[in-house]
């Protein structure tokens, strides 16, 4: 487990490599020119946004407000004799990655620099920050990574 929120999971379906591109493209949202996209579908009734690729997948849920802590999902298909084996990867975009490292790397500093000037109260609020802001990210996070478990996985299935 590193420090920032992230998560792997990894699949073994019946299905073959291109059964599985064939129903990404049913949810999948192109942002590429070169990729399928179901015809008969509207915009809005896609679930993702992203790219599909013969052997892997770079998406993330589509919303219709922001969400600093959506979850990048990043997939290998690798064909197997049976079917398939799907390495799916969730982390922070990023830009959100960036933000963290810096208002973490920032309370940090703060806190440093009030302990040396023996200001205790001031160090206490730079790490209470620092630690608030790696809670916020934590929960969110798992939060927005719960919503989008839920309707990637039925896809496989």
């Amino acid at each position: 487990m590193g420090l920032l929120p992230g998560h792997t999971e990894m699949l073994i379906l019946p299905l073959s490599e291109k059964e599985v591109r064939e129903r990404l493209y049913q949810v999948v949202y192109p942002l590429s020119h070169n990729q399928p996209m179901a015809a008969y579908k509207e915009k809005d009734e896609f679930l993702f946004n992203g790219q599909v690729k013969k052997g892997h997948f770079r998406i993330s849920r589509r919303v219709k407000h922001s969400n600093s802590f959506l979850p990048l999902v990043g997939g290998s298909v690798e064909e197997t004799r049976k079917g398939c084996i799907i390495h799916i990867s969730y982390s922070l975009f990023p830009s959100t990655r960036a933000f963290l490292w810096f208002a973490l790397t920032v309370s940090l500093l703060t806190a440093v620099i009030f302990l040396v000037q023996e200001q205790l109260l001031y160090a206490l609020i730079g790490i209470i920050t620092g630690v608030s802001c790696y809670a916020v990210a934590r929960v969110s996070f798992s939060r927005a990574l719960e919503e989008c478990r839920l309707r990637l996985l039925p896809v496989f299935e």
